[in-house]
């Protein structure tokens, strides 16, 4: 065929390479991975269950787990929490005025002739690396914080097999048993 479109190119080639064949389980393993999205593009991790369990923090850049790190609610995101835990959103404000300030404050004495074109790009250099540089969580949350998404256990249902009748419950007198 010669309209394969490009994406499939590999499909196709690989599964040209294994004509005749069954689809053996290796063959559907590296099918799977071709097909697989190389781009992990969450921003949250759920659990089984659909409740979000860790959150990437955009201010600090680090995979945090909500349990320990607390997050404002955000009904406009898929988690519906915030894409930065409160500390980081304190923070990221913070750092945004200070620069709006400083920079106010270095135009002024530009204009004023107390300051020099050259030394105010020094000043607005430097304010601008502390508006975007990053503050760590405190260390008390370190161990809540990490570089890689955490890994998600899924939730194992735990049913109870009653074996053998129990002593304290009295069916024959109890009016709702179905005895």
């Amino acid at each position: 065929m010669n309209n394969i479109k490009a994406q499939y190119k590999a499909i196709n080639a690989l599964l040209e390479a294994n004509k005749g064949k069954s689809l053996t389980v290796k063959l559907m393993a590296e099918l799977t991975v071709l097909m697989s999205s190389k781009v992990v593009s969450k921003s949250h991790i759920s659990d089984d269950n659909g409740n979000v369990v860790a959150v990437f923090c955009y201010y600090h850049k680090k995979w945090e787990l909500v349990e320990h790190i607390e997050y404002g609610s955000k009904a406009s995101t898929k988690s519906g929490l915030n894409t930065m835990c409160k500390v980081g959103v304190n923070q990221w404000t913070k750092q945004q005025k200070e620069f709006k300030s400083e920079q106010t404050q270095i135009l002024a004495d530009i204009v004023n002739g107390d300051l020099s074109s050259e030394n105010a790009k020094v000043l607005l250099e430097e304010a601008n690396e502390y508006k975007t540089r990053v503050i760590p969580i405190d260390d008390k949350f370190q161990e809540y914080s990490t570089d890689e998404a955490p890994i998600v256990m899924p939730t194992k249902k735990v049913t109870k097999k009653v074996t053998k009748k129990d002593p304290l419950v009295d069916d024959e007198n109890d009016p709702h048993s179905n005895h």
